[in-house]
C-alpha cells in the first residue's frame, strides 16, 4: 500500500501561485488518473479553508469580500466547508493530495495546529512548500497587488515602515478609526514560516527560490510538482496557465486616487460605493503604459526593517537561499500620471453600472431557469446580492425571491438594503417580519455537497 501525503502549498504572496493553482485545477481530472495527485477540488485555491479555525472569522478578508458580516454567518459556512473537506480526505484514494493558498501563511500557530489535527489521521506524512522571492522584487509586485485592493501609496509605506512583524488580515486603525486591510509589503519570512516549523517539523517544510527560477526561466509550475513527486512530471499531463499581470505605472496611480476616494473596505464589509473589480475595466481600455515601481517607499529604511527576517530565512535553508536587501532605488520614466476627480468618478461609476447590471442579468436568468427547470443555488444567489451596490436592483432582487418563497437569500438581500440605507423603513419593517414569521437559519450545506 502506497503511503499518502498531503501537500500545504502557503505560497508566499507573488511567487507564481495563481498560476500553480489555476493550473492545477484545470489539470485535477488527469492528475489523478495519470501520477495519482488529488488537487482538493472546492475551488481554484483553498483560501477558504482558512476561516474555518479562525476566532474571529467576520474579520478575515475572504469573509469580507464574500459579505460575510456576522461572526454566526461565518460559522455556518465554514462548518459547512470543513464537512466537505472531511468528506473529501475521506474519500480520497490518490497518493498526494495537494491543498493550496498564500493565506495558509496569514494563520497563527494555534490555527496551523487544528489544521495538523484534523489532517493528521487521513496521511502518512504532511508537507509544507513555500516559495520565497527577494525582497527587491517582492516589494514592487506586492505594492501593485495592494492597489488592486483598495490600498494607496501612504498606508502601504505607514504599514511596511511600522515597527511591527506581526501579520495580520485586518485591523482597526485608530487614525482612521475603521477596520481595514494591512498593507505591509515586508516579506515576513519568518512570520509566515516559523509556526508551520514549529507545528509540522521543520524537516517537513520545503523552502523554493522562486527568484532563482525565474532568473533561470524556470517552469514554475513544473518545478512545484517535481518538488515533491517521485519521479520527473511529464509532458502534457498539466495545463500552464499564467495569472496575475503586472499593472502600468498609469494604472497604479489611478488606482491609488480611486482608492483615497472609495477605500475598499467601509465598516467591516466591502464599501458598495466602490468597484469592486476596477483593474479589469482598465485592462479593457487601456491607456498609455510605462513600468511601474513603488519609488514612494525609502528603501534603505525597508531594508532595516527587513534585515533580521532575511537573516532568519538565510538560516533556516542552511545558508541556501541568501538576499541582497541593498537593492537600489528604482524609478519611473517621466513624471507621475495625476487625475482629477471628474476622472476618477467616471471611471469607477462606469465600473460600477457594468458591475450592477451583471449582477442583476444573472440574478434575472437565475430566476427564469428556476421557474422553468426548478434548477436553483443558493451559491450563485447570495454572490449576486454580495456583488450588487444598487439599492433598486437590490430591491428588485427582494421582490423576486419573496414571491418565490426563498425567504433566507430574501433576507440577505433586505439586509444589505439596509447596510446601504439605514433609515429605510419599510425594508426595515419587512426584515422583521421575516424573522418572525420563517425559522431562519444560515445552511450552506448544499452549497458544498
Amino acid at each position: 500500500m502506497n503511503r499518502k501525503t498531503c501537500i500545504i502549498h502557503i505560497g508566499m504572496h507573488k511567487t507564481g501561485t495563481s498560476s500553480i493553482q489555476k493550473s492545477l485545477y484545470a489539470s485535477r481530472a488527469v492528475m489523478k488518473k495519470a501520477i495519482s495527485v488529488n488537487y482538493y477540488d472546492l475551488a481554484l485555491n483553498h483560501t477558504k479553508l482558512q476561516s474555518i479555525f479562525s476566532e474571529e472569522p467576520e474579520l478575515r478578508l475572504m469573509n469580507i469580500i464574500k459579505g460575510f458580516w456576522s461572526r454566526e454567518f461565518c460559522r455556518s459556512n465554514d462548518s459547512s466547508i470543513k464537512a466537505h473537506l472531511i468528506r473529501a480526505l475521506e474519500c480520497n484514494d490518490s497518493d498526494f493530495f495537494i491543498l493550496s493558498s498564500e493565506e495558509f501563511s496569514e494563520i497563527s500557530e494555534d490555527e496551523a495546529k487544528q489544521f495538523q489535527e484534523l489532517l493528521q489521521p487521513y496521511f502518512d506524512q504532511i508537507k509544507i512548500i513555500c516559495y520565497v522571492r527577494a525582497p527587491s522584487s517582492y516589494v514592487h509586485s506586492r505594492a501593485q497587488q495592494f492597489l488592486k485592493v483598495g490600498a494607496t501609496f501612504n498606508l502601504i509605506i505607514q504599514d511596511t515602515v511600522a515597527n511591527n512583524n506581526e501579520i495580520v488580515d485586518i485591523f482597526y486603525d485608530p487614525i482612521l478609526k475603521e477596520y481595514r486591510r494591512n498593507y505591509s509589503v515586508r516579506p515576513s519570512y519568518q512570520s509566515r514560516i516559523d509556526k508551520f516549523a514549529t507545528v509540522f517539523g521543520a524537516k517537513n517544510v520545503i523552502i523554493r527560490d522562486f527568484t532563482m527560477m525565474v532568473q533561470q526561466n524556470q517552469n514554475i509550475i513544473a518545478e512545484f510538482m517535481n518538488s515533491f513527486l517521485p519521479r520527473e512530471l511529464e509532458d502534457g499531463i498539466i495545463e500552464y496557465y499564467r495569472e496575475n499581470q503586472a499593472i502600468s505605472l498609469e494604472e497604479a496611480y489611478l488606482l491609488e486616487a480611486i482608492n483615497q476616494k472609495y477605500p475598499f473596505i467601509v465598516n467591516k464589509g466591502l464599501n458598495p460605493y466602490r468597484a469592486r473589480d476596477i483593474t479589469h475595466y482598465l485592462s479593457k481600455n487601456a491607456i498609455i503604459k510605462r513600468k511601474f515601481a513603488f519609488e514612494q517607499l525609502d528603501l534603505s529604511l525597508y531594508a532595516e526593517r527587513i534585515r533580521d527576517d532575511v537573516h532568519w530565512l538565510e538560516q533556516f535553508t542552511g545558508g541556501e537561499i541568501s538576499y541582497d536587501i541593498t537593492a537600489p532605488q528604482i524609478k519611473t520614466e517621466g513624471a507621475a500620471p495625476t487625475y482629477d476627480a471628474v476622472i476618477i468618478d467616471m471611471i469607477n461609476d462606469t465600473a460600477l453600472k457594468a458591475q450592477n447590471e451583471s449582477a442583476m442579468r444573472r440574478f434575472l436568468g437565475s430566476m427564469m431557469a428556476y421557474d422553468k427547470r426548478g434548477v436553483y443555488r443558493s451559491k450563485g444567489i447570495f454572490n449576486l446580492i454580495n456583488i450588487c451596490s444598487s439599492p433598486k436592483l437590490l430591491r428588485i432582487m427582494y421582490n423576486k425571491l419573496i414571491s418565490r418563497g426563498k425567504y433566507e437569500e430574501a433576507y440577505i438581500a433586505a439586509e444589505k438594503i439596509i447596510r446601504m440605507d439605514p433609515d429605510n423603513v419599510d425594508i426595515r419593517e419587512r426584515l422583521d417580519q421575516i424573522k418572525s414569521n420563517v425559522n431562519l437559519r444560515y445552511n450552506f450545506s448544499s452549497w458544498y455537497a
